[in-house]
Order: structure tokens, then C-alpha cells, then sequence
């Protein structure tokens, strides 16, 4: 008898061929489907921790049922096994490896059980927190989705946190997952273990004053922060942390005052949008970053500035749109011929400059060559194309919107140029809309109301764009089954331009504030990136992955591994 571990389930689930298996006296392969069904979150966990339990009780020695190449499934099945053999320090280390890699799966319940029952392996359990939440460690509030994870931790947490003689790092890291899962109380407790236990660090005050960032606490948070400095930490970061706390609390003439006078480096995207908002501020000129992140930005609307294609947007970087940008090209009667085919959206805007029409097909437009993957092919059968093509190029599906959804993309871009603020609104006003306006919605990416006939076309049309697709992604509620899900993805499946990049931002904040949606995004983008053609839509390569890198769950070696993909 033989046995195959099989994704679609046609043989029977894992823990039905383990048992076969198991009965037929097979314990190697029965090992094998027993440790994959321990990541089966529809299954029955006791009884698959039962079975390996029992596998186990039946070898003298791990080498009769361990793979000679350990995946994820095996390492969790061999620390279920240690630990049953009181091997917890041995236990907790394999399942951090585990959890590094994919860490939705698989209970820290029991990561948990193990702590409690050795003290001394709470340094292979903080290895595990940062392995899901490093990426993370600065953020105050985060989104629905991310705050769901992180509440799966939380009996690790205090299993740390509550171990004798537990790891100082790993204490620090577990009271920083309780701040995430919302517990500014616990995560307090956590570091005032501690601070007044002797083993006092500026890492345990940073962590504090961040929880009472949370609560509210301000004095208390820049007092922290104050006393981290005090103790080693490095004075330039706890200055900015002390501006945080103080734009939280809306004390902005105080965050100016403490707000270093060094200019930090041009890369440093945060503390660059800090400074230029204040050099607004104090000139009481609202200015680009006052439209960008609001009159009373947060200390998250600045960490937002830091991330590509989180806190604004930037317009697709096809080689013809620099040509409407040069001031010497205005004005002038552009005939472009460029060596690979650019998106339908970018042609458009070529003839909204040139003609003023929204026909792509009217602008002089010439290309020398088609990517590979072919950017016009779809993806599937589910598609809901913006555009289309013929003999003379792509052409719009979708009637123009009526009145009523040209209203709404104005109000959702009324709000300041940030994500946030525009999702937020989205959120408000696409409920308003319904299921029924989707194909308008959709219509509106090739039928943009848009008056510039200069430089500034490219940014209006891709942020009316953006503005319906967000819009799309409100029409409706829940995820399975729901209106928005088929659009959204359907505009993801199509031909690909400027929209698809929207379709991937606005997928991408769905997964932040919906647990159930997020696997099924992760991998929509990994398939989209698989057809993105490399040489034609680096702007989209470079979207894709910024916006992977946020959906809750995904490591840093799932991004390398897609990346390395490309190469």
C-alpha cells in the first residue's frame, strides 16, 4: 500500500490517510499525513495530535519517521512528538522554525502548554512571536486583520511573560504581541516585570512608553522614552518616539519643540514627512504633506509615509508619461513610438493631452514590440476587463458612469492624498452605491472626468481610478460569495494596466481588515505576479510586492521566495 499527500482532498484528508496508513503498520507515512493535519484548521487537532502522540510512543528513535528533508508539516509533527517526550526547550525551537515560515498555521495554544511547562524555553518562543511579528514592531494601531493574528499569540504571550527565570528579549517581544492584540494593559505588565526586576533595558522602556502610547497616557509614554535614553538607548530615535507620542495626543507646538533639529537622510521616508509637516506647520502654510496626511496627522500617518504605495500613491511609471510631464512637450503635438507596449491607461492620457478625448486609440501612439507574458491575455475565465483590443488598439468595455458614481469618486477624493483617509471614506460611501453600480464603477477607469491637458493627467486619471476601485471594494460585505470579491478579482484576472495596480491596492486593504480574505489575496497576487510581464510593468512588479509584504501572515522568507521567483 502506498500513500501521497494530496492537496485537493480526493484520497481523504490527511488525518484519513494517517489512520490508514497507521493501521497498515506504515508509521513512516502515517507520521507524514498525521503532521500535515496538524495545520488543518477544519480538521480535528486533538485527534491528529493524538495519532502522532501515539506514532511516537511506538519508535525508540525519531530517524524511523523523520523525512530526510523536514518541511513545515514535519517540524511541526516532530515537536509535537519532543514535547511529549518532555523535550519542550527542543519543541518550542523547532515549531519557532515552523512558525517562521508560515505562521497561521498551527496552534501557539500549544507553543503555550510547552512554556508553562519549561521556563527555559521562552527564548525559542520569543524567536517565534518576532518571526510573526517583527515586521510589525513600531506600529501603534493596526488593522483588523493584523490585530486578529496577533490575538491567536496571545496565550503564548503571557505563557511567556509569566515563565520563570523567562528570557528578558522574549519577555519584551511577548508584551509588544499583547500591545498589537489591543492589551496596552498587559503589555505594561510586561515590561514593568521588567524594570523593576533588575533586568531593566531601554527596550523594555521603549516598549512601555509604546503601550502608553495606546492607552492614551502621554506624559507617561515620553516619560518612558526619556528613561530609555537615560540608560543607553539611542537618543535620536527616542526623540522621534517623544514626537510620536505628542502628535497622537494632538500636542503638536510641544512636538515641534522636541522634534530633532538634524535633517534625516532623503531614504528616511518617515522622518522625512515628519520634518517637511512641521516646516508646514510652523510657517502655517498647508502644503503638500498637510494634503497628503491631514491637518492632524498621527504618529502611524508618518510611519505610513514610509511605505511605498501606503500612505499615497504613485502614478504608474510608463516611459511615454515622463514625455507629457517635460514642460518642453506641452503644448506640442506628441507622436510617441516607444520600444515596448505601454498600458491602454496610459495611452489614454496620451490622448486626453493630445486630442482631449478618453479614446486611447486617438493619440499617435507607435510600439515596437509585446511583452512576454503578453499583457492583453487574461487569466482565467472570471474576468471583468477594462479594456479590450482590436486592429487598432484597446479600446473601452464599459458605458461612462451616470452622475451618482462620478459624485461619489469626487467625495472619496475630497479626502486628504492618503489611503487611509480615502479607504475610510470608501468604507462610508460605497454601501451607498450597491452591488448594482459595480459595471460603472469599472466604467469610470476608462472614462475619467478629468480637465488637465497637462503634466498632471497621469496623477488624476489613476487617482479617479483608485478612487472606484475602492469604491468596488465597498459595494457589498463579507468576502465568500460577495459582489465586490468577483469584481475586484475579476479586474485582477483581466488585461493588464494601471487598474489592475488600483485592483492590488484595494485588495491588499481588504486583507488588512478582513482575516477571511486574506489567504485568498496572498495568493491572487502571487498568480498575478507570475503573468506580470517584467520588462514592460516594473511599476506593477514593484506594487504587487510592497502590498504581499503587508497581508497579515506573510514573512520576509515569503517575500524573498517570490521575489526569488522572478529572478
Amino acid at each position: 500500500m502506498s500513500y501521497s499527500h494530496v492537496e485537493d482532498g480526493c484520497l481523504g484528508s490527511d488525518l484519513d490517510i494517517a489512520r490508514r496508513a497507521y493501521a497498515g503498520g506504515d508509521l513512516r507515512h502515517a507520521f507524514f499525513h498525521a503532521a500535515w493535519a496538524l495545520q488543518d484548521a477544519s480538521g480535528d487537532l486533538q485527534q491528529a495530535l493524538g495519532l502522532v502522540c501515539e506514532i511516537y510512543s511506538r519508535v525508540s528513535d525519531e530517524s524511523a519517521i523523520a523525512p530526510a528533508s523536514i518541511a513545515y508539516g514535519d517540524a511541526i509533527g516532530l515537536a509535537v512528538g519532543r514535547a511529549w517526550r518532555r523535550d519542550f526547550e527542543s519543541a518550542i525551537q523547532l515549531a519557532a522554525d515552523a512558525l517562521q515560515v508560515y505562521p497561521r498555521a498551527f496552534g501557539p495554544e500549544l507553543v503555550a502548554q510547552w512554556v508553562q511547562a519549561s521556563g527555559r524555553a521562552s527564548r525559542h518562543a520569543g524567536v517565534a512571536l518576532h518571526a510573526a511579528f517583527g515586521a510589525t514592531i513600531g506600529w501603534l494601531h493596526l488593522r483588523p486583520a493584523e490585530r486578529w493574528l496577533a490575538q491567536r499569540y496571545v496565550s503564548l504571550a503571557h505563557a511567556v511573560i509569566a515563565a520563570p527565570n523567562a528570557d528578558p528579549p522574549a519577555v519584551v517581544m511577548a508584551g509588544a504581541v499583547l500591545r498589537r492584540a489591543g492589551d496596552g494593559d498587559g503589555a505594561l505588565r510586561a515590561a514593568h516585570r521588567l524594570n523593576s526586576s533588575g533586568l531593566e533595558s531601554s527596550d523594555a522602556w521603549v516598549q512601555a512608553g509604546l503601550a502608553f502610547r495606546l492607552l492614551g497616557r502621554t506624559d507617561e509614554a515620553v516619560a518612558a522614552f526619556r528613561r530609555a535614553h537615560q540608560i543607553g538607548g539611542d537618543p535620536l530615535t527616542l526623540s522621534y518616539e517623544c514626537v510620536r507620542a505628542l502628535c497622537d495626543a494632538g500636542r503638536y507646538p510641544e512636538a515641534l519643540a522636541t522634534l530633532p533639529a538634524v535633517v534625516p537622510a532623503a531614504d528616511n521616508w518617515e522622518m522625512s514627512a515628519m520634518h517637511r509637516w512641521f516646516d508646514e506647520y510652523r510657517a502655517r502654510a498647508r502644503g503638500t504633506m498637510a494634503y497628503a496626511l491631514g491637518d492632524t496627522p498621527t504618529s502611524d500617518s508618518f510611519r505610513l509615509a514610509g511605505c511605498e504605495f501606503a500612505v499615497g500613491w504613485l502614478t504608474p511609471h510608463d516611459a511615454s508619461i515622463n514625455a507629457i510631464r517635460d514642460p518642453r512637450m506641452q503644448g506640442s503635438s506628441l507622436q510617441l513610438h516607444c520600444t515596448k507596449m505601454e498600458a491602454p491607461s496610459c495611452r489614454m492620457v496620451l490622448a486626453i493631452v493630445s486630442t482631449g478625448t478618453c479614446d486611447p486609440r486617438a493619440a499617435s501612439y507607435a510600439f515596437s514590440a509585446i511583452d512576454t507574458p503578453d499583457p492583453r491575455e487574461c487569466d482565467g475565465p472570471e474576468v471583468l476587463n477594462v479594456w479590450a483590443y482590436d486592429a487598432r488598439g484597446p479600446y473601452a468595455v464599459n458605458p461612462p458612469p451616470d452622475e451618482g458614481v462620478r459624485a461619489a469618486i469626487r467625495a472619496v477624493r475630497a479626502e486628504p492624498l492618503n489611503v487611509a483617509a480615502r479607504w475610510n471614506a470608501a468604507r462610508r460611501i460605497g454601501p451607498t452605491l450597491g452591488p448594482s453600480r459595480v459595471i460603472e464603477l469599472v466604467g469610470a477607469c476608462s472614462a475619467p472626468t478629468t480637465a488637465a491637458r497637462d503634466g498632471r493627467a497621469a496623477d488624476e486619471v489613476f487617482d479617479q481610478q483608485l478612487a472606484a476601485m475602492f469604491l468596488l471594494a465597498h459595494v457589498d460585505s463579507g468576502w465568500s460569495g460577495s459582489t465586490r470579491r468577483r469584481a475586484l478579482l475579476g479586474v485582477l484576472h483581466g488585461t493588464i494596466d494601471w487598474v489592475t495596480l488600483a485592483a492590488v491596492i484595494a485588495l491588499r486593504e481588504v486583507a488588512l481588515d478582513e482575516p477571511d480574505a486574506g489567504l485568498e489575496i496572498r495568493y491572487e497576487l502571487e498568480r498575478l505576479l507570475a503573468r506580470t510581464p517584467r520588462n514592460m510593468a516594473n511599476w506593477l512588479e514593484d506594487a504587487i510586492i510592497a502590498s504581499y509584504a503587508r497581508i497579515p501572515g506573510v514573512t520576509s522568507q515569503d517575500v524573498d521566495a517570490v521575489v526569488g521567483d522572478l529572478e
